[in-house]
């Protein structure tokens, strides 16, 4: 029972990391999908991995005056749309078997 229950955790936990490391490759095949049909080349496919990367690198730049709201918006959406892609149904929950 608590064995079972450890397994679906695991696999929600790989599930939720499979999200976000094939996020920016999902992007990179349909911006490359859309510049085809417009019969253009497009950008290569691993440009979202360079893009993050690019912006991870980035200083952040904030007013002295700035909220703690403005301070924190950027987490919270992030935390948001990973929870959002947590709550889609998954192989561990049997649904997609």
């Amino acid at each position: 029972m608590i064995g079972d229950l450890v397994v679906q955790l695991l696999a929600q936990g790989a599930q939720m990391v499979f999200v976000l490391l094939i996020a920016p490759l999902a992007v990179g095949v349909v911006r490359r999908v859309k510049a085809r049909l417009m019969r253009r080349q497009g950008a290569p496919l691993l440009q979202g991995y360079r893009d993050l990367a690019k912006l991870l690198r980035k200083e952040s730049v904030v007013a002295d005056s700035a909220s703690w709201l403005f301070r924190a918006a950027p987490s919270l959406i992030f935390a948001l749309t990973w929870v959002a892609a947590a709550l889609v149904p998954s192989f561990a929950s049997g649904l997609m078997a």
